[in-house]
């Protein structure tokens, strides 16, 4: 039977993680990005409509919308290129590192992406959080303000 080394185990696991953790932030991603598609299609027909004389506006079709924007802007490219950018220094750094210490510098860099990984809940959950704000917020003034 072949045995695989400890270091290509720990490798297989690392990866085995990050795959985990890659799939955990899309799917709140895509799940904040539903929420925010309710919230927009929901100030939409309680502003845009009065204000612009123009009609209601589906669900659907606003969640079209906004994946066209988010494609469209700027960031979600530099975004893309920046990970593309580390990802080759990564690779670059573990090449140079001498085997002997290869093990030891891989884990103090895998708790540096804890951070990274909480950094996203954060950036998702504050999403969340403003989406929430502009609804309520909305709501007053659609509610109590708008006759």
């Amino acid at each position: 039977m072949l045995r695989t080394s400890n270091a290509t185990d720990e490798r297989r696991e690392r990866y085995h993680g990050e795959g985990v953790k890659y799939f955990l932030n899309l799917g709140v991603s895509l799940v904040v990005w539903l929420y925010t598609t309710f919230v927009l299609t929901m100030l939409w027909d309680w502003f845009v409509t009065a204000a612009f004389h123009v009609g209601e506006i589906a669900y659907w079709n606003m969640y079209g919308l906004v994946l066209a924007i988010r494609l469209l802007s700027p960031s979600a490219e530099a975004a893309l290129l920046l990970a593309q950018k580390w990802e080759f220094a990564m690779k670059m750094l573990e090449a140079c590192i001498p085997e002997d210490r290869r093990t030891e510098v891989m884990r103090d860099l895998d708790k540096d992406k804890v951070g990274t990984n909480a950094q996203l809940l954060i950036a998702n959950a504050t999403g969340l959080a403003g989406s929430t704000m502009s609804l309520v917020i909305g709501f007053a003034i659609h509610t109590f303000l708008m006759a």
